[in-house]
């Protein structure tokens, strides 16, 4: 029922899939099994591939993120999974993406902190500084628009839309604090931080 540019999707080591990947691999006729069994994705920890044009879904494409070893996945692990898709996203000419990335099984980590750090990762790599460029970077073109997240039901609809806010603030607030830290002294003087 999602449409989307981009759809992503974690798996694990040992071609292990989740009992929603295991339905989406059907959806697809067995799409991401077949990736896993060929080798082309291992399924570790950060590693990304790609499906293009896949079958059963109106996805264009689904990106495969490596979680690790299922059911064993730390909450500083899934921030670099996490950082892993945002760069992968950045490369890639869409507008949109829906993430399933957050119902991987983070132990220790509720549902709303890995929302929140993929937002804050998302943030980390649309990064650019460009205030004193004559010529603004082209970057943010290619950055998506509308970034949504999978959920089961309404109370993790909650969790997200709160993660979503809490890590929107995050970002702008470390966005902030990165263009205030490449201005010039003579720029960004102690009046202009008071300012701030």
């Amino acid at each position: 029922k999602i449409i989307t540019a981009c759809l992503v999707v974690g798996v694990h080591e040992k071609r292990k899939l989740t009992p929603e990947i295991a339905a989406l691999d059907k959806v697809t006729g067995g799409a991401i099994s077949a990736l896993l069994k060929s080798g082309d994705m291992d399924g570790k920890s950060g590693s990304t591939t790609l499906i293009h044009n896949p079958a059963g879904v109106n996805a264009k494409r689904i990106l495969l993120i490596g979680c690790g070893e299922i059911k064993k996945c730390t909450a500083k692990q899934f921030r670099k999974i996490a950082m892993s898709s945002a760069k992968a996203i950045k490369a890639l000419p869409v507008n949109e993406v829906v993430s399933a990335l957050a119902s991987t099984e983070v132990e220790d980590f509720e549902l709303s902190s890995r929302v929140r750090s993929e937002i804050e990762a998302y943030g980390i790599t649309s990064y650019s500084f460009d205030q004193l460029k004559s010529k603004k970077s082209s970057d943010k073109k290619k950055q998506p628009k509308s970034l949504s997240f999978h959920s089961q039901n309404r109370s993790e609809t909650n969790q997200i839309t709160r993660a979503i806010e809490q890590g929107a603030a995050i970002s702008s607030g470390t966005a902030l604090t990165r263009d205030l830290s490449n201005l010039p002294g003579n720029i960004c003087t102690p009046s202009y931080l008071a300012n701030q």
